[in-house]
């Protein structure tokens, strides 16, 4: 069994201690940052301000049309079968988005 709180505990305990030895301008922010909202399932473009869980995961070689098909809804849901449980743990750490 995981203990999700202490899990969350490490993640405020980094965001309190060490986030603010960063400056703004050294985050250096995405192009377009698509995100999967782990309550709706479907896929959408980041806000600045929005905050997520980070997935280590090849996806394949990119093709030209790779961004078209992630709105295809069959490609969503063998998707989502491959990361149903890097949903639940980005759930269970209260984050939205993965």
């Amino acid at each position: 069994m995981i203990d999700y709180s202490m899990l969350r505990y490490w993640l405020l305990f980094f965001h309190t201690r060490h986030l603010r030895f960063y400056k703004k301008k050294d985050l250096v922010a995405a192009h377009v940052l698509r995100l999967i909202d782990c309550e709706t399932r479907g896929i959408q473009e980041a806000a600045p301000s929005s905050t997520y869980a980070a997935l280590s995961y090849v996806w394949g070689r990119p093709t030209a049309g790779h961004l078209g098909i992630l709105h295809n809804a069959i490609f969503l849901k063998t998707l989502l079968a491959t990361i149903e449980d890097p949903i639940a743990v980005t759930k269970a750490l209260e984050f939205r988005y993965l």
